[in-house]
């Protein structure tokens, strides 16, 4: 009688933990794609230089992200670390440790720190501290004990969020609200009726970007966030009509997903979808007495942003026949949002329609999106059970 051997669930063999090859891998490094069962073997030496170098990245991204904070207060982060080093629970070290935070740091330029010196800031931790560093910078509270000691308030609130919550507003005497005077409006009677569906395709991307950028990207970053605006909205780019609210939205959700991928910009599918949202918040206004307002402020810091895009583009001298592009699309672009304030102004009805459409839309694209996550979730737990229940199984089988 011949013996053969057969190995059953070859995969389940393959999936044991790469770092101490007992346990079974229920996790996958998203850097290195090596398979591990915890945060002990996540942790370990063998996988040290990666952990680390995502430590790393992911503390200098957090640094950028946080755009209302200038660089010199970027660099004093640190500075922030050793004057809290006491006082923070989070760094909570034994009496008897060799020596304090401040020599082992001494010899850096803490006001000076750049991305290279990260790594060396790491190194003179003790363990215990590199690890509750790194809790800090993964919960973002790193952030908070920042805020405290310096008294900068980073997080911004979107101005379309805010609403009255009164159907009737009494009337001030001899005021007058200041706006731009406009241009006879007689030009837009006679406007496609899918003007709004445009509009939506530019409100969208703005939403999302000026979310990304805390509400300053038209002031203090007008080239990327106007180049990012443009390219997430087909009817800048390239003169596309839209021929639906979903399909103005949609459009726009898929190139910003693919915008944020290229330019390293974390963001996630449940941000996209409240974008959907914010747009219909422009749409409504603060109140029906001023239902535009929302969308005019929206529209002129693109504008702001375009003009401010073109001057930085008279200053470059390399590529000059593309520079000369970007500028008569820039320019077209501000005729465009010269016709929309118009269109808006006569058709204010109209854009509380489309906002109660959008919510709509909304409610559909994130019930979807939650039932894919629940199903995702009980799929995931299903095979690390089936995993569990095969781990203590025979692998060897005798066969006659």
């Amino acid at each position: 009688m011949d013996i053969v051997t057969k190995v059953e669930n070859p995969e389940k063999v393959a999936r044991l933990c790469f770092f101490c090859g007992k346990s079974p891998a229920s996790y996958t490094c998203p850097r290195c794609e090596s398979v591990y069962c915890g945060l002990d073997c996540y942790k370990s030496e063998r996988h040290a230089d990666c952990s680390e170098t995502f430590y790393k990245e992911s503390f200098m991204r957090e640094l950028k992200e946080k755009n209302h904070v200038d660089e010199e207060e970027k660099c004093r982060i640190m500075e922030m670390i050793e004057r809290t080093y006491d006082e923070n629970p989070l760094f909570d070290v034994h009496e008897d440790a060799e020596d304090n935070l401040a020599e082992r740091l001494e010899g850096l330029d803490i006001e000076n720190l750049d991305e290279k010196d990260v790594d060396e800031v790491l190194k003179r931790l003790t363990d215990t501290e590199r690890d509750e560093f790194h809790k800090m910078i993964e919960t973002g509270q790193i952030f908070d004990v920042y805020n405290k000691q310096t008294g900068v308030k980073q997080e911004w609130e979107p101005f379309w969020h805010k609403h009255s919550n009164g159907l009737v507003k009494p009337m001030t005497p001899g005021k007058v609200e200041a706006s731009c005077p406009l241009p006879n409006s007689a030009a837009v009677k006679n406007a496609s009726p899918n003007v709004l569906f445009n509009l939506v395709n530019i409100l969208y991307p703005y939403a999302c970007f000026q979310s990304i950028y805390n509400g300053v990207g038209h002031k203090d970053f007008p080239l990327e966030f106007t180049d990012c605006i443009i390219s997430c909205s087909d009817f800048l780019s390239c003169n596309k009509i839209l021929n639906s609210a979903e399909e103005a939205l949609i459009e726009c959700l898929i190139k910003c997903r693919s915008c944020c991928k290229e330019r390293d910009i974390p963001t996630s599918e449940k941000f996209l979808l409240e974008c959907i949202r914010s747009t219909s918040h422009i749409l409504i206004g603060p109140d029906p007495d001023d239902s535009t307002m929302y969308v005019n402020k929206a529209l002129k810091q693109l504008h702001t942003s375009c003009i401010k895009t073109r001057h930085l583009l008279k200053k470059e001298t390399a590529g000059k026949e593309e520079t000369s592009n970007k500028k008569k699309l820039l320019f077209g672009i501000t005729k465009k949002i010269d016709f929309l304030l118009i269109w808006a102004a006569d058709n204010k009805d109209r854009l509380a329609l489309l906002s109660m459409e959008i919510v709509e839309i909304f409610k559909c694209r994130i019930s979807q999106h939650e039932s894919s996550q629940l199903a995702e979730k009980h799929l995931n737990k299903a095979n690390i059970k089936k995993s569990t229940a095969t781990v203590g199984g025979p692998k060897i089988t005798e066969l006659d």
